[in-house]
């Protein structure tokens, strides 16, 4: 077919078309494409009508189409498309979570760091994701040459796998510090076992039953992916114990050896020479990496720029009924607390999920307020209202260092940053 300049398609996406799409169905399908693309442009304009090109060819990306033999029986309901939204959409609700307005919990913290860590060690998962998601399309298309297909899966599950240990080795070699260090090599130590009993089960399966052996590369992945997935678990359990206590910590490590049951298990199942259903961990390990990852990367600036800025606006009556008190009795309170009922009918708190109470310091004749978010892994903001400098001018009692006072603590503070409100400043500390 001969297109004009504006009715040409995007070359990868209908490159990308015509190499999933079975031959059998690969002309009539084009055509239809070419034609709607060809009324958009008419209608909607070029740039548009593109986009919408790229769309329909994602959306025909479907078992029916990539691939039908009368031979071996197809899941019919193919990949779950809502549940896979919904769970990349569910860490990005963990992420930020403690940025989200609501009432203070403990809890948002842990799940923003397992949503953190799942996007920065998680990512070792995406190559693994990736393979697995060329492997179940390929199972499609090339079902009725099992040797070639077999001989090339095997090597892009190796390779795979062999990448992230690459990834973890570079870890060990070149990470200055000793704690990511031995990180890295517990995983790198994790996947190489992993992958060492996945080629031993293999090598077993195809002695009793050769057929068995086209889910060979599958349980190379699944094998890497659940070494992987341990080591963030484990990584966790640090976070656990640190920021709520032994009890839970010693609760959450008792649940590994059951989930690695359980993974096991499903492993092992991928044997099963039945139905040849698209595996949709596949698409779990190749997305919500990613998600994560993307979600930290760009979201989490923007949601804790969201929620300091709400947590002063809210702090506004408390300053109100501090001056206030300072004019009627000529001191300030010597707590928070003693604004209550006489200043202030309630006093407010900052009202964000991932923040705790207002803290209130007086000083002789001074006083500072703070609240504190964690914007990031080991990362604390502590944002501070101190319209007398108090923080370079403490003296007496109060200059000795004391972790619990704010004011001396945002000394240690590696970087501080203005707000858009008058007195209050950010700082940033490890």
């Amino acid at each position: 077919m001969n297109y004009s300049e504006n009715d040409r398609p995007p070359k990868f996406a209908l490159a990308f078309f015509r190499w999933f799409c079975h031959p059998e169905f690969r002309e009539d399908i084009e055509g239809d494409l070419l034609e709607r693309l060809h009324n958009r442009v008419t209608k909607l304009g070029v740039q548009k009508a593109r986009w919408l090109f790229i769309k329909d060819v994602f959306f025909l990306l479907q078992p029916g189409i990539i691939n039908r033999s009368p031979q071996i029986s197809i899941d019919k309901k193919g990949v779950n498309w809502k549940k896979l939204v919904a769970l990349n959409l569910l860490v990005v609700l963990m992420i930020i979570s403690p940025f989200i307005p609501g009432p203070s919990n403990k809890l948002v913290d842990l799940f923003s760091v397992t949503g953190q860590v799942i996007g920065f060690i998680g990512l070792v998962l995406v190559p693994l994701g990736f393979a697995w998601t060329i492997i179940e399309i390929r199972k499609w298309k090339y079902r009725d040459d099992k040797s070639t297909s077999m001989r090339l899966d095997y090597r892009l599950s190796i390779a795979a796998s062999l990448f992230v240990a690459f990834i973890f080795l570079m870890g060990v070699l070149f990470l200055p510090n000793p704690m990511p260090k031995m990180t890295f090599l517990f995983g790198l130590l994790l996947l190489l076992s992993g992958f060492i009993l996945a080629l031993g089960q293999i090598k077993k399966w195809k002695e009793n039953n050769e057929m068995l052996s086209y889910q060979g590369a599958p349980v190379i992945l699944a094998a890497s992916a659940t070494a992987c997935i341990s080591l963030i678990y484990i990584f966790l359990l640090v976070f656990v114990f640190l920021m709520i206590g032994f009890l839970p910590g010693i609760l959450g490590l008792l649940v590994l050896p059951a989930g690695l049951t359980w993974a096991i298990k499903q492993t092992r199942k991928l044997k099963a020479p039945g139905k040849r259903k698209f595996i949709r961990a596949s698409l779990y390990l190749l997305t919500i990496p990613l998600i994560a990852f993307l979600t930290t990367t760009f979201i989490i600036k923007p949601a804790s720029n969201f929620s300091r800025s709400f947590a002063i606006k809210r702090s506004g009556a408390i300053i109100a009924s501090i001056e206030d008190h300072k004019n009627r009795t000529g001191q300030y309170p010597e707590s928070i607390h003693d604004l209550y009922p006489n200043a202030i009918k309630k006093i407010p708190k900052p009202f964000i999920m991932g923040i705790g109470d207002f803290r209130y310091n007086k000083i002789n004749n001074y006083y500072s307020l703070s609240f504190s978010q964690t914007p990031s892994l080991g990362l604390e903001e502590i944002v501070l209202y101190d319209k007398n400098d108090l923080k370079n001018n403490l003296g007496g009692k109060f200059a000795k260092y004391d972790y619990s006072l704010d004011l001396w603590r945002v000394k240690g503070a590696f970087a501080s940053h203005d707000t858009r409100y008058d007195n209050w400043r950010y700082y940033l500390c490890d």
